[in-house]
């Protein structure tokens, strides 16, 4: 207990309560908690849902479960999301350098994805798949060997090949790439006389271009695809999976997910709710 001028004064007991020892409650914000009875002493403002039959009785803290739980206002147990969120994805995706890099791209996403008419959460779902599993310091080697066309390497955020860039320009999804001829150097030797691979791999490391490409792509495996499956644009799995096959693949009716699609799906709601 605490005093000052013959008054009590609340003790905090917490981040969300505050407990008196006038009377043995438990002060949350809103409305007073009985620990003893384990309820608060006067009902919720907010109706219950059938859906969730503990919420009906106005009374309850936190679900009924306040070890698991906690319940701030009197209201849903809002730390339960969270919870939920740490046990299906872990502390390696929340806490991971993909998930901030989608934070910083989320503007670039939601304008892209808006532009070629797609769903943003599957742009974001993919890149962060991608810088997930497999950007690691070999693709610097081997992004500067892409530009020298000895190899198709995946190149940015999006793990973009420049192969792919040049398609897109050819079915008309992007504009032609502007450019001139140059030599090609890496560590003092000569690589390549380049210019058209040149200009679409420098496009590439820009963060924001290298998200356009990656919304073109989809909304072009869509078209690709939606006359044999028509539900392809709603489908995380399987877009993530022609993501990461390519273009190539023809088309028919009953595609099935590859483990890239199926990691696309699975984090769809976390990324979902990165862009929101």
């Amino acid at each position: 207990m605490l005093k000052k001028n013959n008054l009590t004064e609340s003790i905090n007991n917490g981040k969300y309560g505050v407990v008196t020892d006038a009377n043995g409650l438990l002060y949350m914000r809103a409305r007073y908690y009985s620990p003893e009875l384990r309820r608060f002493v006067n009902a919720d403002v907010v109706q219950g849902s059938i859906d969730k039959a503990i919420t009906l009785n106005r009374y309850a803290y936190a679900d009924g479960n306040p070890v698991s739980f906690v319940d701030p206002f009197g209201l849903a147990a809002e730390e339960e999301k969270v919870e939920e969120e740490e046990k299906k994805y872990g502390e390696e995706y929340l806490n991971s350098d993909a998930l901030k890099r989608i934070q910083e791209l989320a503007e670039y996403i939601r304008s892209y994805a808006a532009q070629f008419d797609v769903d943003p959460v599957i742009v974001g779902s993919v890149i962060f798949v991608e810088q997930f599993n497999n950007y690691n310091l070999v693709d610097v080697w081997t992004d500067w060997l892409a530009i020298s066309g000895l190899i198709d390497m995946s190149v940015g955020v999006g793990q973009v090949r420049v192969s792919t860039v040049k398609y897109l320009e050819e079915q008309g999804y992007v504009p032609a790439i502007s450019f001139k001829k140059l030599n090609v150097s890496f560590s003092g030797f000569l690589i390549a006389e380049s210019s058209e691979n040149v200009a679409r791999y420098l496009c590439l490391l820009n963060d924001s271009t290298n998200v356009f490409y990656v919304a073109a792509y989809i909304k072009c495996l869509e078209d690709i695809w939606s006359e044999d499956y028509p539900e392809i644009p709603s489908t995380p799995n399987i877009l993530g999976s022609l993501y990461n096959l390519g273009h190539e693949k023809e088309s028919h009716e009953n595609p099935e997910p590859s483990p890239f699609g199926t990691e696309v799906d699975y984090v769809y709601d976390l990324i979902k709710e990165v862009l929101e």
